[in-house]
């Protein structure tokens, strides 16, 4: 049986997003302390998670709980 091709994108979709956004938290969590001395490499690879969360559509309270770590 083959799955319809629409709800085969919106599946794909949905996994992108959740997995995007788990992986923000995620990062986010574990970077706390060190984002906030100024690890250069650290708040880059967050800014890379949050560019990457932008783009799967996560829920924008994720992001600006991220974004707020970066600026």
């Amino acid at each position: 049986m083959d799955l319809d091709p629409e709800l085969l994108t919106k599946v794909n979709e949905y996994c992108s997003r959740i997995i995007s956004e788990r992986n923000l938290r995620k990062q986010r969590d574990l970077f706390l302390e060190s984002i906030s001395t100024c690890d250069e490499g650290k708040v880059s690879r967050l800014q890379g998670l949050i560019d990457i969360a932008t783009e799967n559509e996560v829920e924008s309270e994720y992001i600006e709980n991220a974004r707020v770590l970066t600026s």
